[in-house]
């Protein structure tokens, strides 16, 4: 009967990362590996090597100041910080995903 809790446990934590897929909650990814998951899909996919203005860009935005750290993803939500060019300043920014 000791084992009963694992048994319960492990399922929930995999259904919990797996609704979790399209998260991007840290530098480098849910996994820290760099490579992210298609909706859906189970197996890692890479990310573009690549990009431009155009190519491989799914949408932009303008953002104030400097851009200081790695975007992370959350529930449908983009965050990152920026700061002014001198440093004095520091900003948490969210954007929503779909618009």
């Amino acid at each position: 009967m000791t084992h009963r809790p694992a048994f319960v446990l492990i399922p929930l934590l995999c259904a919990v990362a797996a609704s979790r897929a399209a998260d991007w909650p840290e530098f480098r990814g849910p996994r820290g590996d760099g490579h992210a998951a298609s909706p859906g899909d189970r197996t890692p996919v890479g990310l573009p090597l690549t990009w431009s203005e155009t190519q491989n860009v799914k949408w932009k935005i303008e953002i104030p100041h400097r851009g200081w750290s790695t975007p992370v993803t959350l529930g449908g939500q983009i965050w990152l910080t920026t700061a002014t060019l001198d440093g004095r300043e520091y900003f948490a920014i969210c954007v929503d995903a779909e618009t």
